[in-house]
């Protein structure tokens, strides 16, 4: 059947639409079981990068049975941030950060073992994350060296992604929002099951 065929006519977002559910973040230790198998993890990060640096601001990040990951960068040079992230990013800023060092093991405990890493448009959000950890060979044990991009998945499709109603450039709801986004998307051209608390 042609993209065409599969096609259905997305509704503008009311009231309605809105997610029955929240994504408060989950402390480790709480509902986090650290070496868990096989998870689907949507991501995005903030950053500040001149062309030759990407220096990672905040990172949040949603698995697949709703915990939530969320993290500011202590080491990160906010002095160098440009006008538009200074608009747009720093409002959102908790002002609670950690060393990459803490931000990476939380993750990794957060991601376990076989984590299947989503995001929206995503090539330098993959960068900020694997250099948490250093070199690419540098990785976890069991992670892959690339990440799986929603946009590119669309590509070619009649799909469109709707409107972000929440803080946008907030890296966490940006998260939660390329979720949402995946799991439409899902609904019209189903690629894996959609987890029965997101439906």
């Amino acid at each position: 059947m042609s993209w065409g065929a599969k096609a259905m006519t997305l509704q503008s977002l009311g009231k309605d639409d809105s997610p029955s559910h929240t994504h408060a973040a989950v402390p480790l230790g709480e509902g986090v079981t650290p070496k868990e198998r096989h998870v689907r993890i949507w991501f995005d990060t903030e950053f500040i990068e001149d062309g030759k640096t990407i220096d990672l601001i905040s990172i949040g990040l949603i698995r697949e049975d709703g915990r939530t990951y969320y993290a500011e960068s202590a080491e990160c040079a906010l002095s160098k941030a440009c006008p538009w992230v200074e608009a747009n990013v720093f409002p959102h800023l908790t002002g609670e950060r950690k060393n990459k060092g803490r931000i990476a093991q939380d993750i990794r405990d957060f991601a376990g073992d076989d984590p299947e890493f989503w995001a929206w448009f995503g090539s330098y959000d993959w960068v900020s994350l694997c250099q948490l950890y250093g070199r690419m060979i540098d990785l976890p044990p069991g992670w892959p060296m690339f990440v799986r991009d929603l946009r590119q998945l669309a590509d070619g499709t009649p799909w469109r992604a709707r409107e972000q109603r929440t803080t946008k450039h907030h890296a966490l709801n940006d998260a939660v929002w390329t979720m949402e986004a995946h799991m439409d998307f899902e609904r019209h051209y189903l690629v894996e099951p959609v987890p029965s608390w997101a439906r």
